[in-house]
């Protein structure tokens, strides 16, 4: 599944379907361009709800460095 950075904070309005995030945010993409510019989601809290399509951008996980190979001489 795809995933976006909080770019903002958006601060959910009670009983209304929609997810507080906070700007550095991670959220796991459910459901894209619903009703006009919002975005359902998943934070890492296990949250789900609605939030701003335009508050977040695109996000790819940095993946660890992979060490360098071992070289091994022998004389």
């Amino acid at each position: 599944m795809a995933q976006v950075k909080a770019e903002y904070d958006f601060d959910a309005q009670p009983n209304s379907g929609e997810i507080s995030i906070r700007a550095g945010d991670v959220l796991t993409v459910i459901r894209e361009s619903i009703d006009g510019g919002w975005m359902e989601g998943r934070n890492a809290r296990g949250s789900v709800g609605l939030f701003p399509e335009a508050y977040v951008t695109p996000y790819q996980a940095q993946r660890a460095a992979q060490p360098p190979p071992v070289i091994h001489f022998q004389s």
